[in-house]
């Protein structure tokens, strides 16, 4: 016969429950006889490695009925009574010597109910891979004027048996670098430095078959390598499967140091980025940090439109060979904390002048609008990129017949109401309204 003694760390030891609830009937002189209660069904859910929930539908016909779960391997273990939990208390209902799978008592009064017992609430670990019997036995209760007793019969449910599944271990080995690997299900908890922050846990058991999900997390300044032994998920992807079976199974996971690349630029109107990528900065963005492993770096720069690349400057660390370089691109190995600022400028502009003559009137503008000068205006002045070409549109004023380009540039000469001036350099333009 096995020793159910492992089944708690006090032979399956738990307090009465019910023994509050009857001892507040004491007052009470006699109970008359009543109708035994009845087990309706029995059965058991939740069964892991180490726990379960045993369950029982039981009618109590209205009367102060009291049921015990039994829980034992051999069916020659169960008792033929409700009997107290080991270690007895005084108290009515500590009838008999203390049995092996003894549970907690249960209190049931009135109408049909389920009775449940959770085995770990009342101290239970079960063994994994084990058969366990288990039944459930119910009495009423009648009460003299100091003792309680069972009332007979004493009712006694099915024999059931259910079998916890194996549990496998699983181990994981942080075997390069500084991180910490977490398990779903919970159970792992492995980081190195070895307990740095909390207590580590790199060996768990999980149910045979189970899926566990493990996931790296690298420690400041480090990025994670890859896995080894993972039943599935990318190498170098920060999670990994594995399914447990009923050998040991052991992960490696690995990291590696890692340096930062702080970039930045002189103004937001260009793109700095990185290959590898990690670096990443639009338009709109001035600075722009990432982690690298050792290994090629390029920078790459992309300005926006109407400004241009100048150098790269104020270089750092493994960057510092890219200050004062002027070409689109600077390459270097990171093996150290590094910095590097691009540094872009606005392209040159030139100035159209723009002035009106004569007697009649006119609507003299430039596209983009920099220059708009109405029927009131003599005369305006804009900047322009040197690279553009600006178009400029004239509308005559009602009375005004003719306009003539007396200092011309581009193709705004003659009587052109319609013109083009490119900025290469800058220009005066002089027109007569007659």
């Amino acid at each position: 016969m096995r020793d159910t003694s492992k089944f708690s760390s006090s032979r399956l030891c738990a307090v009465a429950v019910g023994a509050l609830m009857l001892a507040s009937m004491l007052g009470v002189s006699t109970a008359s006889a009543s109708t035994p209660p009845t087990i309706e069904s029995e059965s058991v859910s939740g069964v892991t490695g180490t726990n379960a929930i045993l369950e029982a539908q039981i009618d109590p016909h209205e009367s102060n009925a009291y049921y015990q779960f039994q829980l034992v391997e051999n069916t020659g273990e169960y008792a033929s009574e409700i009997l107290c939990p080991e270690p007895p208390e005084p108290g009515p209902l500590c009838l008999g010597p203390p049995a092996a799978g003894a549970l907690p008592i249960g209190f049931l009064f009135e109408g049909e109910m389920q009775a449940s017992l959770k085995l770990s609430s009342a101290g239970v670990t079960l063994t994994p891979g084990a058969t366990y019997h288990y039944r459930v036995i119910a009495a009423t209760a009648i009460q003299t004027e100091d003792t309680i007793e069972w009332e007979e019969p004493t009712v006694f449910g099915e024999d059931k048996t259910f079998t916890t599944p194996q549990e496998a271990s699983l181990t994981v080995d942080i075997e390069e670098g500084e991180g910490t690997v977490v398990s779903n299900p919970a159970g792992i908890l492995c980081s190195e430095p070895f307990g740095e922050t909390f207590e580590d846990t790199c060996v768990a058991a999980f149910e045979e078959g189970s899926k566990v999900t493990l996931t790296a997390s690298p420690a400041p300044g480090y990025l994670f390598k890859g896995w080894k032994k993972c039943d599935s998920g990318g190498v170098n992807g920060r999670q990994c499967t594995v399914t447990t079976t009923s050998e040991p199974k052991e992960v490696g996971a690995r990291f590696i140091p890692a340096f930062s690349l702080d970039a930045t630029k002189s103004i937001s109107n260009g793109i700095l980025s990185t290959s590898p990528g990690g670096v990443n900065c639009g338009y709109g963005c001035l600075s722009s940090s990432a982690l690298y492993k050792e290994g090629p770096i390029t920078v790459k720069t992309k300005p926006a439109k109407h400004f241009h690349f100048v150098e790269f400057a104020n270089g750092t660390g493994s960057a510092a060979v890219c200050s004062g370089s002027e070409g689109a691109t600077c390459s270097f190995t990171i093996d150290e904390d590094s910095a590097i600022e691009e540094v872009y400028a606005e392209d040159a502009k030139n100035t159209l002048s723009l002035s009106k003559t004569g007697g009649g009137q006119g609507f003299v503008k430039t596209k983009p609008t920099t220059i708009n000068c109405g029927y009131t205006c003599n005369g305006a002045e804009g900047e322009f990129f040197a690279a553009e070409t600006v178009p400029v549109t004239v509308t005559l004023n009602k009375g005004t017949t003719s306009v003539a380009w007396t200092t011309s540039a581009g193709s705004c000469t003659g009587n052109s109401l319609s013109c083009t001036v490119p900025m290469s350099s800058s220009h005066t333009l002089v027109a007569k309204f007659e």
